[in-house]
């Protein structure tokens, strides 16, 4: 990135906007609705939407970025951004309901024109992996005057593979650099259809990302959705702000269509331009994808977790809770959490959204939720349960509270397995060394703390006539 340093303050000034709405159905069992495949961690240590924040953390002149995403998960998406201890601001803004990426887009693009932010927007998704990052920040560099222009540019990624989980766009007229006109974009097509975009070189792959003013989407938004354009400004006029949550009103913002951006605009504009992005990504959009960038052993399998194998070859183990044992087996994918297990062909890992669906139709609550329940603060495990009782354990990060709270109908009882615990009961503060325990009443106040550097757990003990989510109550501070 040292050509951009060393220009800071010619470059393009950008507000990064992050998707981070989707619920990742494809990567099922390990991702969920209720924690969906951005937040989860794959490679290098930071969750996907964590990478795709470090991505452009060291632009230039940078000062503010902007997460899209529900409001059932604000408070996971803020808990990981401020993992990252960032020098930069940001806010999250709510969708109360997913409406795909052209209302998204347009609710931030709104978002900056009113709040004077720089307004050229920089579309990420919060899902994908890139590599050559420094590369793919020179190339948004590389188009500024084209976005001068009021262009509308994508970027496109040449194709390693006949790839039938991706949209294509096939390029016309060399611009300069790696700007090319756009003659058409397509759809996922099927093998062989994919094998001829292959061969005919004009094709790349549509990787959902873009850059564009603010005010140029609007416009050409305005042309070709109206009605999405419409919706989305009159949703605008209702920004609320909650700290670093920003909302609109919910009964205006459900008017409005749901439609992908590539659908309203894309492909309809006589304004589009596609960038050549050579660098290795994926939008990590099956468990075979997943496996072509993990690291693999000498029998090429790419093993994660507790996994023995002998005589597997091509296979992708992923182990969240238990051994796993293999033999035999070739180009197999596996994947284990604590409540299912999916055993399906690396060549038609496509196809799990067949396998949701029927969990849907059953309403098997393994299709939208984990066992692991996952939290700001950490996570907890639900070890047991019976109709006056609750057995969970508490995995509390460290620095991490949970909030203060109190039940009329149920009692709990602490007994701290690891680590320190700094226990809050009304005026009362007490410390729980491993080993310790303490017993919390009805009416009582409580919380607990982890103020050490260090993983804290607690075995929790919930017993009382009635233990539903409403018999939890949050005092006024």
């Amino acid at each position: 990135m040292s050509k951009l340093m060393d220009q800071v303050d010619h470059v393009l000034k950008i507000t990064p906007v992050i998707l981070a709405g989707g619920t990742g159905t494809r990567l099922w069992p390990l991702s969920r609705e209720s924690y969906p495949k951005q937040l989860l961690t794959f490679t290098s240590g930071y969750s996907l939407l964590q990478q795709t924040i470090l991505r452009i953390a060291d632009y230039p002149g940078l000062t503010e970025f902007l997460v899209v995403c529900s409001e059932q998960h604000r408070f996971l998406v803020q808990a990981q951004i401020e993992e990252l201890k960032l020098n930069f601001a940001y806010k999250l803004l709510l969708e109360s309901v997913a409406k795909n990426t052209a209302p998204a887009v347009a609710l931030a693009a709104n978002y900056v024109l009113q709040q004077d932010l720089p307004s050229n927007l920089l579309i990420l998704s919060a899902d994908q992996y890139m590599e050559n990052e420094q590369h793919f920040m020179q190339l948004v560099e590389n188009a500024k005057g084209y976005v001068q222009q009021d262009y509308l540019i994508t970027f496109g990624v040449h194709p390693l593979k006949p790839e039938t989980g991706y949209g294509y766009i096939k390029i016309g007229k060399k611009l300069e650099g790696e700007l090319y006109t756009i003659e058409k974009f397509v759809e996922k097509p099927d093998y062989q259809t994919a094998q001829q975009y292959i061969a005919d070189k004009d094709y790349y792959w549509n990787s959902g990302i873009f850059l564009f003013s603010a005010q140029a989407y609007l416009n050409e938004l305005n042309k070709h959705r109206e009605d999405i354009y419409s919706a989305v400004k009159e949703a605008a006029t209702t920004f609320t702000n909650d700290g670093n949550f920003i909302r609109v009103d919910n009964e205006l913002f459900t008017k409005c269509p749901c439609e992908s951006l590539d659908y309203a605009i894309m492909e309809k504009s006589s304004n589009g331009l596609m960038i050549k992005l050579d660098v290795l990504w994926s939008d990590l959009g099956s468990w075979a994808a997943l496996y072509e960038i993990m690291p693999k052993d000498a029998q090429q399998n790419a093993l994660v977790g507790d996994v023995v194998v002998d005589d597997c070859h091509g296979c992708y183990i992923h182990s969240d809770s238990r051994l796993i044992a293999a033999v035999g087996l070739v180009d197999q994918v596996i994947v284990e959490t604590d409540d299912a297990v999916l055993v399906i062909p690396r060549s038609r890992t496509q196809q799990v959204k067949t396998v949701l669906e029927q969990l849907q139709q059953r309403k098997r609550l393994e299709s939208t939720v984990h066992k692991r329940i996952y939290r700001p603060w950490g996570f907890y495990d639900t070890l047991s349960e019976g109709a006056e009782f609750i057995i969970r354990e508490l995995h509390i990060k460290p620095g991490k509270s949970l909030s203060t709270h109190l039940h009329k109908s149920r009692s709990e009882n602490w007994l701290v397995l690891a680590g320190i615990a700094t226990i809050k009961k009304d005026d009362l503060t007490i410390i729980l060394q491993a080993q310790e325990a303490c017993m919390i009443p009805p009416e009582i106040k409580h919380q607990i703390c982890n103020e050490t550097d260090q993983e804290l757990r607690i075995l929790e003990v919930q017993s009382g006539s009635h233990l539903g989510v409403d018999d939890v109550e949050y005092p006024a501070k």
